[in-house]
């Protein structure tokens, strides 16, 4: 016969408080008293942050805390669902339905609130989370948007930023419809041909000047809706002879940003303290196929941050195979390169990759998804794309993979489109 103690209240709000993530995780579900308790104490004392703080990377949880209002608690059990997929995940699939019949879809966002879409033909479609078009608006006809970002202020105010041609485009959302009087405000950053957010932070470079700008949007009502932080003068980058240049950037933070030019990649970083400088170094040299080195190869798609490197690259004037790098040069373990085939694992190319949290996300020509679980830097030691976690097949008929775009809700949704008028939703379950 089983033993059932009682504790007062109050001493089980005092073990509580002293408990770690994955305790309170178990407390709340044991009846709804003691979720009572944990949801008391997290409003008391924030138990669910420090929970984050504590036992999720720093650099992973910059990724989920996109929004001024941050909800930590399911920051906390997405992040502990994601760990082990295979045991935890039941996958499910479903049609977003859209208004873009037959034409194609260039970009995807998606936020907690909202989804936008970006096509071909100029024009922005915005819908709320249960699929209700909010807006549908051109930027300029028959100029492809590039990307869309959406950026909410401490005030919640909600603005769409559009990148097209080498400009990006700010629109405020009011009251989820758009302010008339901003609808059409161009010429925010202008003369830039590689572009990268972090929650209102933006990072900027044009192929024709040795200049990164790293700004931020402000939402203020005035004409200029930014405020540049630094342009920083990239010294080692070569811009003679003609040449095209293979141009990135990758804003982690509002101190830390990364450059990828021709094969170099360097770090942009200062100090979080007032008047920082910024300082410029090599970070690595990517590795070269071809004879022209970096010139004369195909950088497909790429994924970077502190920790790891991910490109996928193919030579142009050779008939090599795509090749996938993973480089790790982290300095409290041994950096390492290694890299892969991918038609040898999926007998396919790689046409998409997304790095999420503790989620990397690879999809393929032939319209397949692969799941892996990446929990700590030192599993991308291990890392093999041949040991998957989940594959799926979202719809042979749907296309390549060209875009995905994750929000964080009840459960991790992934978004993904194809080049032309389909976007899926995918959704992980708990079991």
């Amino acid at each position: 016969m089983p033993c059932e103690i009682l504790l007062p209240r109050e001493l089980i709000e005092l073990i509580l408080l002293y408990c770690d993530g994955q305790t309170l995780c178990a407390a709340q579900h044991v009846n709804r008293e003691w979720k009572d308790i944990v949801n008391y104490l997290d409003k008391k004392y924030k138990i669910w942050k420090r929970s984050c703080i504590e036992d999720i990377p720093k650099l992973e949880l910059l990724q989920y805390t996109t929004l001024p209002t941050t909800d930590w608690h399911q920051i906390y059990e997405n992040r502990t669902t994601w760990q082990d997929i295979q045991q935890n995940i039941r996958f499910h699939t479903k049609v977003f339905e859209t208004q873009s019949a037959n034409k194609e879809i260039t970009c995807i966002a998606a936020t907690d609130k909202y989804i936008g879409i970006g096509l071909g033909s100029g024009k922005i479609i915005v819908y709320n989370q249960d699929g209700v078009q909010l807006k549908e608006f051109t930027i300029h006809l028959g100029t492809s948007i590039k990307s869309i970002h959406f950026i909410t202020d401490e005030d919640q105010n909600t603005s769409i930023v559009a990148n097209y041609y080498d400009m990006l485009i700010i629109h405020k959302l009011v009251l989820e419809t758009f302010d008339a009087l901003n609808e059409y405000n161009y010429g925010v950053v202008d003369n830039h041909t590689a572009f990268d957010f972090y929650k209102t932070f933006f990072s900027g470079m044009s192929s024709r000047s040795p200049y990164l700008t790293i700004g931020r949007f402000t939402n203020d009502d005035l004409n200029e809706n930014h405020t540049i932080i630094a342009n920083i003068l990239m010294h080692d980058i070569n811009y003679g002879y003609g040449l095209q240049l293979r141009l990135l950037t990758c804003i982690l933070n509002e101190n830390l940003c990364l450059v990828l030019a021709m094969n170099m990649m360097y770090i942009v970083e200062r100090d979080d303290q007032p008047n920082a400088q910024f300082i410029v170094r090599v970070l690595m040299t990517m590795p070269e196929l071809g004879r022209e080195g970096f010139r004369g190869i195909n950088l497909d798609v790429w994924v970077m941050n502190e920790d790891v490197r991910v490109s996928c690259i193919r030579a142009l004037t050779t008939s090599d195979p795509q090749v996938m790098y993973v480089h790790t040069p982290t300095k409290d373990i041994d950096p390492t390169t290694k890299y892969f085939l991918p038609q040898e694992v999926f007998e396919t190319v790689i046409t998409c990759i997304r790095l999420h949290g503790n989620t990397l996300v690879i999809g393929t020509l032939k319209g397949w998804l692969y799941f892996y679980e990446i929990n700590k830097r030192e599993d991308w030691q291990t890392f093999d794309i041949a040991n998957y976690s989940h594959a799926m097949e979202i719809d042979i008929a749907f296309g390549p993979v060209k875009y995905i775009s994750v929000a964080e809700r009840e459960q991790r949704l992934f978004y993904v489109s194809s080049s032309w008028d389909k976007i899926r939703i995918v959704t992980g379950k708990i079991k």
